[in-house]
């Protein structure tokens, strides 16, 4: 199993079930680090770029529901090469941060 795989856990009343996507390629791991007081970008929304054209956005969230916590690190599904990575920070502006060629994961600092 490569680093960006998916793996889904789903528990029944009797037994828990491990299935892991070996059909899709890999996505691209993207950390987002926001200032002292908001570590893990709370709020920021993010997407990649291919040239001009922009992929869907993901809202980096503490929790999503009962007792749940959301994961610091997004996994982004790749259409074909990104070349960036565009971030919305919360409270304002915008960056766009370079993809390196072959790149699995990308570290997007404010």
């Amino acid at each position: 199993m490569a680093t960006g795989d998916l793996i889904w856990r789903f528990a029944k009343w009797r037994a828990d079930k491990l299935y892991e996507n070996r059909g899709a390629k890999p996505g691209l791991r993207v950390r987002v680090q926001g200032p002292a007081s908001n570590p893990d970008a709370v709020g920021a929304q993010v997407r990649l770029a291919y040239g001009e054209q922009m992929g869907p956005v993901q809202e980096i969230q503490a929790g999503a529901g009962y007792w749940s916590q959301n994961g610091a690190v997004q996994v982004l599904g790749t259409a074909s090469t990104p070349t960036a990575v565009w971030v919305r920070w919360p409270g304002g502006g915008e960056t766009r941060t370079p993809v390196p060629a072959g790149a699995r994961e990308v570290v997007v600092k404010r």
